[in-house]
């Protein structure tokens, strides 16, 4: 089922940032989501997650279980490697499908696993939130500049990561750069400063 946003409308002090958006997202499908900024990518992922709330406007079809990787990487610097991951998967995953994973983004080396997260350089911190947020149960990922920062063998690395665990998954990632969108094999969308009843296909 795809996911139709109508209308919808978020200001900020007067400020528009999202006018009339109406925008549908294919369901199983990666999606880019690009523009300059201020056009409001951001503040549609978290009106997606449900941590803004609209000012008017309509979105149907929005899946309930939800993952995400935001700008920041929103981890618990002080817990380990493993404890953030299980904060979001439970005892669900088997500890070797973990290590997997996270050896698939060049964090394998086993005495990672028990290191606190305020050791890791940033680039590793940022493979971290993304792993957690594939492994996490959740029909839909949103995902905020995920690769920004990354040097570029560890963004194709880290890409490549994403597209065979994602195969199949409605995801939605908001970028700059073209050539993630054409490396994703994703279906990209532009946004553009607010404008009335503009609609997107």
């Amino acid at each position: 089922m795809p996911i139709r946003i109508t209308n919808l409308c978020k200001e900020y002090n007067g400020k528009p940032v999202l006018s009339h958006l109406n925008l549908t997202l294919e369901s199983h499908t990666n999606t880019v989501l690009m523009g300059p900024s201020g056009c409001g990518k951001t503040t549609l992922l978290h009106i997606l997650l449900g941590l803004t709330l609209p000012d008017a406007g309509e979105i149907i079809g929005m899946p309930a279980k939800k993952s995400a990787v935001f700008q920041e990487n929103r981890l618990c610097e002080q817990f380990s490697v493993l404890a953030n991951i299980r904060l979001v998967t439970g005892k669900s995953i088997p500890l070797s499908e973990i290590c997997r994973h996270l050896s698939a983004v060049g964090l394998g080396e086993k005495h990672l696993l028990s290191q606190p997260v305020e050791e890791f350089s940033g680039g590793m911190k940022r493979r971290l939130a993304i792993v957690r947020a594939v492994l996490a149960d959740s029909d839909i990922i949103l995902l905020d500049e995920p690769f920004k920062g990354m040097d570029s063998a560890t963004k194709l690395l880290v890409m490549d990561y994403f597209r065979t665990c994602t195969a199949g998954k409605t995801t939605l990632l908001v970028t700059h750069d073209e050539t993630e969108a054409d490396y994703l094999r994703a279906r990209c969308i532009s946004l553009y400063p607010p404008a009335d009843n503009t609609s997107y296909t």
